[in-house]
């Protein structure tokens, strides 16, 4: 964790606006507990404001906790890299992890847009269903945009957290 704070107090980014998201529990100090069980879902979410807007990295792809922050702390330190090699600004090295809106009341009910049933989907048929969709509603497809793309990402993830839940 100090690490990943380390390397965002390098962009400018307060400590105290960083928030560390994952479900292992906490010191009172705020560490993560060290001799907690590893918890069913190691992924970590690490969420901050840069340029005026709420970006997030996450990561999941490992078997801990510990090994998801590492990830992430490499990315951080990947992008900050670009900046100093003279590629882009890092403006444009964080525009791919702004932070997306949760879902508001006005979204629809994701089943009825995937056109799958809401008691028998799978990850699979989220995931499929979202891919078709999104090839038409990409903002660089003829009638795409970013608010339908972005409506897209939000049902999506609402369906397969939904799904999660069930199958606990």
């Amino acid at each position: 964790m100090e690490s990943v704070l380390e390397e965002l107090a390098r962009m400018g980014v307060a400590r105290r606006g960083v928030i560390i998201s994952t479900d292992r529990p906490r010191r009172l100090d705020g560490q993560l507990r060290a001799s907690a069980k590893e918890p069913d879902d190691p992924g970590v979410a690490v969420w901050f404001e840069f340029s005026g807007r709420d970006r997030v990295i996450a990561c999941d792809q490992y078997r801990s906790n510990a090994e998801n922050l590492r990830a992430i702390f490499k990315t951080i330190e990947a992008l900050r890299g670009v900046e100093r090699w003279g590629a882009c600004d890092l403006e444009q090295a964080f525009a791919g992890h702004q932070a997306i809106a949760p879902p508001t009341s006005t979204d629809p009910d994701p089943w009825s847009v995937f056109g799958i049933d809401a008691e028998e989907s799978t990850v699979d048929h989220v995931r499929a269903s979202f891919r078709r969709l999104a090839a038409d509603a990409h903002p660089d497809q003829p009638g795409g945009s970013d608010e339908r793309m972005r409506m897209l990402v939000r049902l999506r993830d609402r369906a397969l957290e939904e799904i999660a839940r069930r199958d606990r």
